[in-house]
């Protein structure tokens, strides 16, 4: 085990530029400020723990991570980083074999969210979602059923003053209202503010 009492605790700093050795960026060890941007340093690093014992990794390069050597037991503990990475593709390769390979690939292709995009803005569907995933943006829940916010490219709260008010939609004054649909009953003004002059405006 690296003695440690003369140079204090191990830690990697992140650097970059001209405080990295190889002007490059990266994490460097807190004591010898070697580049350990892959793997810890061999000379400073506490790879060897009293009490924790070092995961089972056969990753290049490999994960750090210790666990209670009691727990280890003398049996080794396998990787929960590689478990996870496994875990992860296992299921991303069934979901692409329950439904196919083409049938999920569509949702990342940016025509398609720009379809939705229009076609929420004309009044086709509901609305859609969008989420931020390791391969793209994608598409999900498109709702074709419920209440349309867009109408032929319109705000439903502007469908609401051309046929019912009757008029072009001012200024937005209240939810779902205009100016124009509600006045100020004391100066008759169609904006936010009073009329200069209004009694009620003091």
């Amino acid at each position: 085990m690296a003695d440690l009492t003369l140079t204090g605790p191990y830690f990697e700093t992140f650097a970059m530029d001209e405080d990295h050795p190889t002007g490059g960026v990266g994490f460097i060890c807190s004591t010898c400020r070697r580049d350990v941007s892959t793997d810890p340093c061999p000379d400073h690093a506490p790879v060897e723990v009293p009490g924790l014992a070092l995961v089972e990794c056969e990753k290049t390069p490999r994960h750090w991570a210790w666990v209670l050597a009691s727990d280890a037991n003398g049996y080794g503990i396998p990787c929960w980083q590689c478990i996870t990475e496994e875990d992860s593709a296992q299921r991303r390769a069934a979901e692409d074999a329950r439904h196919g390979h083409w049938s999920r690939r569509w949702r990342y292709w940016p025509v398609a969210q720009w379809t939705a995009r229009r076609a929420r803005s004309l009044g086709v569907i509901g609305g859609y979602g969008l989420a931020l995933e390791d391969r793209g943006w994608r598409l999900f829940g498109v709702r074709l059923k419920g209440r349309r916010d867009y109408i032929l490219g319109a705000p439903r709260e502007t469908w609401h003053c051309w046929l019912i008010g009757h008029h072009r939609r001012g200024e937005q004054v209240g939810p779902g209202f205009c100016g124009k649909c509600v006045p100020w009953p004391c100066c008759g003004s169609i904006r936010v503010e009073h009329q200069p002059g209004c009694r009620d405006n003091a």
